[in-house]
């Protein structure tokens, strides 16, 4: 593996949730005794910063405008697990010392956004080739860019089958929580949805891997639409597996 080289951290940043953002439901992954969601009112585009404890470690999640909060990637420097930026003007993995993707999903108001996911321990940072991920020594987050060819069945089975098998070399077997982008979703051939076609292939790749109890390993897990034609795939680990909690509202 190639280790990412880092610039010092220069602070560490705590600061208090700022819920003045625009209206939106944020669910973070956790254990079950450890997550909570917010509900961000009208308002100023500011950002909005709120933390959980997981599995042995303090997990810190800001989100705002591009341009507010980028700069905080260079203050947290090695305590960064995962940047992931909205309606930029490029896609897939970006040259950095910490995983960063661009995500390019349309935006309403012409402003891309950025998530930061960080760690109150110290994070080491790896690239193989399409894929980018940091572990702090409890939990493991990363992404993934391919471009997509013309069997979207097959290239997700790829996707899913490659992060399986780097999951359990790196000691992080517990795949928590998954956010798939995929290009033209809706999309149709032979009168089958791109997105069926998606969620068999990962679903092959997890039968592989463990059999008759694939779907007990299934992740929390989230699918939107992209433009272009590169599948992203972020995704967060842990040293265990998780508990399945069922929404009784989804149909």
């Amino acid at each position: 593996f190639q280790r990412v080289r880092r610039r010092p951290l220069t602070s560490a940043l705590r600061r208090e949730a700022r819920f003045d953002s625009i209206s939106y439901f944020f669910l973070l992954f956790g254990s079950p005794h450890a997550g909570r969601s917010i509900l961000l009112g009208r308002g100023h585009l500011g950002p909005v910063e709120t933390s959980l404890r997981a599995q042995g470690t303090a997990i810190t999640l800001r989100f705002g405008p591009a341009e507010a909060i980028e700069r905080d990637l260079d203050e947290r420097g090695g305590r960064v697990l995962l940047a992931v930026r909205y309606g930029g003007p490029s896609s897939g993995l970006r040259a950095s010392d910490y995983p960063f993707v661009e995500v390019p999903t349309p935006i309403l108001d012409d402003t891309p956004w950025l998530e930061i996911w960080g760690s109150s321990e110290r994070t080491e940072c790896f690239r193989l080739g399409d894929v980018a991920w940091a572990e702090d020594g409890h939990a493991l987050f990363g992404c993934c860019s391919r471009r997509l060819g013309g069997d979207v069945e097959q290239d997700a089975n790829a996707t899913f089958r490659d992060l399986l098998a780097l999951l359990d070399e790196r000691g992080y077997p517990g795949l928590q929580r998954v956010w798939n982008h995929v290009p033209r979703i809706n999309e149709e051939r032979d009168r089958v949805e791109r997105y069926r076609r998606f969620n068999i292939g990962r679903a092959r790749a997890f039968e592989e891997r463990f059999g008759a109890g694939a779907e007990q390993h299934f992740p929390a897990s989230s699918a939107v639409g992209t433009v272009g034609d590169t599948f992203i795939v972020c995704f967060a680990a842990a040293r265990t597996h998780g508990t399945h909690l069922e929404n009784p509202r989804q149909v």
